[in-house]
């Protein structure tokens, strides 16, 4: 199924589609729910998300049907909830296609204060996907959690690799979210990553230096409101 999905991806980029909108049609009976809150730190909700369903088959060589199935807006309480019926090729582990839920922040209230996560073909438009639904008459929950952004500050000094596969590498992970970063050649440097305010960061810090490999820094960091943290190494 996940070859399935890439290979769709291939085609809404170099194919035609075919879209039919359902938007509008209600469902009577053997209806499917999805629902779900967008929320961010401390639980608070998140308002005006909007958010479309669809559902992306193949039709064959770089060809995609799309069925535009619901769409709606999360409300003062972050939730939303969508109602539709699941057409009979889309049902089960045999269809060939795919649901896929967007969620469009660009008329969500101060969006600079949150981590939204990025699809760098769609702005601050971004997807999850379904990949298959068995039954209909079932509730399906996908709540989404927005980090609010805060900022670490990683200093490296003294980088002067020596070897061919020398690096320094750091990776950090948070409720909603993660990082990865490799040194770049400059013997100084300071990065400037977001991470989740008042959550825990989990940050691993890894070198190969003279061609050992070493695990610099294995930390947890708490970062609060309106404050920066900074971390130094040398290489």
């Amino acid at each position: 199924m996940r070859i399935l999905f890439l290979l769709l991806l291939l085609f809404n980029f170099y194919g035609c589609e075919k879209i039919d909108d359902d938007i509008n049609n209600i469902c009577n009976s053997d209806c499917t729910v999805i629902e779900g809150t967008f929320t961010t730190t401390n639980n608070i909700p998140i308002k005006n998300v909007k958010i479309e369903l669809d559902y992306r088959a193949s039709t064959g060589t770089f060809g995609v049907s799309v069925r535009n199935i619901r769409q709606t807006t999360t409300n003062d309480t972050g939730y939303y909830r969508m109602e539709f019926f699941i057409e009979d090729n889309e049902l089960g582990e045999s269809a060939n296609g795919y649901f896929r839920l967007h969620s469009d922040f660009s008329n969500v209230e101060n969006t600079n204060d949150y981590i939204i996560p990025n699809n760098a073909l769609n702005g601050l438009d971004t997807y999850d996907v379904i990949y298959s639904i068995n039954t209909r008459d079932t509730i399906i929950n996908k709540s989404v959690y927005i980090p609010t952004k805060a900022i670490l500050k990683i200093n490296l000094t003294n980088y002067f690799p020596i070897e061919q596969n020398d690096f320094f590498n750091v990776v950090g992970t948070y409720p909603g979210g993660g990082f990865s970063f490799s040194a770049n050649s400059q013997p100084n440097q300071l990065f400037e990553m977001e991470v989740a305010q008042n959550e825990i960061t989990s940050i691993e810090v890894k070198k190969r230096k003279n061609g050992i490999l070493s695990i610099v820094d294995e930390i947890d960091l708490f970062i609060p409101e309106n404050e920066v943290l900074e971390l130094n190494y040398e290489y």
